[in-house]
C-alpha cells in the first residue's frame, strides 16, 4: 500500500498503536515520519563536514606558511649568487628564471609525493565519506595548485629584491 500523504500516515497511527498493544500492552508506540529521524544523523553529518573544511583550511594555511618561509629563505640565501651572475652579466629575467626553476623542482617532487600519499592514505576516509569521492578532484587539484602559488610567489619576490639592488652592494656586504 502506498501513502501519498502525510495524512495518509497519520491515519495509520491508531492502527499501529492498537496493533502493538494487542502485541505487548508495555510497549509505547512513538510514530514519527521517517524524515524527522533522519535530521538527527544528518545534523551530525554536517556538523563533521564543517570541522572538517575549517581543519582543511586550516592545514592548507600552515602548509603554505611553512612553504613561504622554506622557499623565501632558501632564495634569499642565493642573494649573492644572485649578485655574481648580474655582476657577470646575466639579466634580472634570466636568473630569475633560472632560481624559480631549481627552487621549484624539490617543491614540485614534494607536491607528487604528497598527492600520491594523500592518495594512499585516502582509503581510510572511504568509509567516512558519503556522497564524494574519496579521489575528490578538486581537493587534490586545488591544495596543491595553491602551495605552487605560494612557492612560486616566496620564490620571485627574494630575487627580485636581490636584482633590483646593484650587486656591487650585495657583494661588498657579503
Amino acid at each position: 500500500m502506498l501513502l501519498r500523504t502525510q495524512n495518509d500516515a497519520a491515519s495509520l497511527v491508531p492502527t499501529v498503536r492498537a496493533a502493538t498493544q494487542q502485541l505487548d500492552p508495555g510497549i509505547l508506540v512513538g510514530v514519527a515520519p521517517l524524515e524527522s529521524n533522519l535530521e538527527v544523523w544528518r545534523r551530525g553529518s554536517r556538523a563533521i563536514a564543517g570541522l572538517s573544511v575549517v581543519l582543511s583550511l586550516l592545514a592548507l594555511i600552515v602548509a603554505s606558511a611553512g612553504v613561504y618561509g622554506v622557499v623565501s629563505y632558501v632564495v634569499s640565501g642565493r642573494r649573492r649568487e644572485v649578485a655574481i651572475r648580474m655582476a657577470l652579466g646575466a639579466g634580472a629575467a634570466g636568473v630569475g628564471r633560472l632560481i624559480l626553476t631549481q627552487t621549484l623542482r624539490p617543491v614540485i617532487v614534494g607536491l607528487v609525493l604528497g598527492i600520491a600519499a594523500a592518495a594512499l592514505s585516502s582509503r581510510e576516509l572511504d568509509r567516512l565519506l558519503f556522497g564524494i569521492s574519496r579521489l575528490d578532484p578538486l581537493a587534490f587539484i586545488m591544495a596543491p595548485l595553491v602551495l605552487l602559488a605560494v612557492a612560486i610567489a616566496a620564490a620571485t619576490v627574494p630575487t627580485r629584491r636581490a636584482a633590483g639592488i646593484d650587486p656591487m652592494l650585495i657583494l661588498r656586504r657579503e
